[in-house]
């Protein structure tokens, strides 16, 4: 059927598109351009097995994924479509996801969250591990993984860049807030963008659980973390940047994390404007706020090198902004 209504459409067929209340027309009018034109029939000797199926809502995203939704929801999720490519004469097929975000910065950061493997040029960015391919192209974050049979690095990238060779391109540049971040001893490909504690929740930056939302994290927020390692310290280390909307709230939460790190006990050095607390383990953890950005390191070596790789970002911060 059209899809238009799942429970009663007089068409035989699977629904094309799973809704949540009552969707916008223009859902309708992307709906067929995605199955029109970025879902082909067929891609050479790979046969859509059926119509796509799209889910919208947040209802239907639980409905989908069974567990896992809130941290897609916590980007600005509008639907994801997903459909079965079957290779002719065989039992191999791929599953195909296509996710549509409200900007592609969103985009981006479920990317990033979700890649593994090595880079590989398609779209804006592309990872390849094995057999599962991620994609970030404009507002879109495309999933291709194996379904049945024995699927290849090759059928994957082959069907990937079909695909993705048929999403609309555009202009994009990657979140603002990344170009803050110090470039030497950055770990490639280990920046992650988000919004909301479920995120920083799975990034372990403390060495221990932070319960509250003590950085204030919302819908308006960006933030990223990422890793560094430098020649002088054996150990990998992480920042964080967040940039908030209100300038108060970024100060109201450096001081909740100074307040955090003061109840475990930890030991504080105050230098000009930044914060300096040494752990149990004797690594240290910075923090500043400059103008709205809240910027942390976290289990670094030595003093001088979280202090230093703070005041490298709040440099950048005043020459950028």
């Amino acid at each position: 059927g059209c899809g238009f209504c799942e429970k009663v459409c007089p068409v035989n067929g699977r629904s094309a598109i799973v809704v949540e209340g009552i969707q916008p027309q223009v859902m309708t009018s992307e709906i067929s351009m995605i199955e029109k034109d970025i879902f082909p029939v067929s891609i050479e000797q790979w046969k859509r097995k059926e119509r796509s199926k799209v889910y919208a809502g947040k209802d239907k995203l639980f409905e989908y994924m069974n567990g896992g939704a809130e941290v897609y929801l916590s980007y600005s999720f509008n639907h994801v479509s997903t459909v079965t490519y079957i290779k002719e004469d065989t039992d191999n097929s791929v599953k195909v996801d296509i996710w549509e975000f409200g900007n592609s910065d969103d985009a981006y950061g479920v990317f990033a969250k979700d890649r593994a493997g090595k880079e590989i040029n398609i779209g804006n960015k592309a990872s390849l591990y094995e057999n599962y391919l991620w994609v970030w192209k404009n507002k879109y974050f495309i999933r291709i993984e194996p379904y049945s049979g024995s699927i290849t690095p090759d059928d994957v990238t082959f069907i990937g860049t079909s695909i993705v060779g048929n999403i609309p391109s555009g202009k994009v540049s990657l979140p603002a807030i990344l170009k803050y971040l110090p470039e030497g001893g950055y770990v490639e490909e280990s920046a992650r963008y988000f919004h909301k504690k479920i995120i920083l929740d799975n990034l372990y930056i403390a060495g221990r659980f932070i319960d509250k939302n003590v950085f204030n994290l919302s819908e308006q927020t960006d933030a990223v973390v990422a890793e560094y390692r430098s020649i002088k310290n054996r150990l990998p280390f992480k920042m964080l940047l967040v940039k908030y909307s209100d300038k108060q709230v970024a100060v109201e939460s450096l001081n909740n994390f100074v307040e955090l790190r003061e109840s475990w006990g930890e030991k504080g050095l105050k230098t000009g404007s930044v914060h300096t607390f040494e752990d149990l383990k004797g690594t240290f953890s910075s923090i500043t706020c400059v103008n709205s950005i809240v910027i942390a390191t976290f289990s670094v070596e030595t003093r001088e090198e979280s202090e230093s790789h703070i005041s490298e970002v709040v440099s950048k911060v005043k020459v950028i902004d």
